[in-house]
């Protein structure tokens, strides 16, 4: 009885070496689907990857210059400002002016003849404010400078970062 078994399923299953083109087509599209879902996955890091790339890069390069700024602001005197610029005379009796040109900080420390750029060229400064308190001499206020500064980094539309600091300096030496 158990050979009889046998032959009729070996009869049966005799033409059918392989898979049929239905399931072929079947497995084929459930593999592409399979696929494409983790293609997305993948290109969804990488984009992600990108945009931390570019907000780390923007965060670093402000962090450092808004330092510079604020250690040569604080051992600062004489101040003067109209909200787009900065200029005072630093610790080194040098005559020094931070405003924005082209999209970039600049510093000057020749009272504004010639600039040297404190961000990277991939860094863009979208707005700069200084804002200037109690720098009239003996007003009884010690000066203070408060930094409103928007910047952003990256070129296209899904790793674009943008990044808003404000800070507060007031000068080291007191007020006279």
């Amino acid at each position: 009885m158990n050979n009889k078994f046998k032959n009729k399923v070996r009869r049966l299953s005799a033409g059918r070496q392989g898979f049929t083109i239905l399931e072929m087509l079947v497995a084929t599209a459930v593999f592409t689907i399979v696929m494409i879902m983790a293609m997305e996955s993948l290109l969804n890091i990488n984009s992600a990857q990108k945009k931390a790339e570019s907000f780390r890069e923007v965060s670093d390069n402000l962090n450092f210059t808004l330092d510079v700024m604020t250690r040569e602001i604080r051992t600062g005197q004489s101040y003067l400002s109209d909200s787009t610029y900065i200029a005072f005379q630093n610790a080194a009796l040098e005559n020094i002016v931070y405003n924005t040109q082209g999209g970039q900080l600049m510093r000057s420390s020749d009272g504004g003849a010639t600039f040297i750029p404190l961000t990277d060229i991939k860094i863009k400064i979208d707005y700069l404010n200084f804002a200037l308190l109690g720098e009239a001499v003996g007003d009884s206020f010690q000066p203070l400078v408060r930094i409103n500064l928007s910047a952003s980094a990256g070129s296209e539309q899904k790793s674009a970062s943008k990044i808003n600091l404000q800070t507060s300096v007031s000068q080291l030496i007191p007020d006279s």
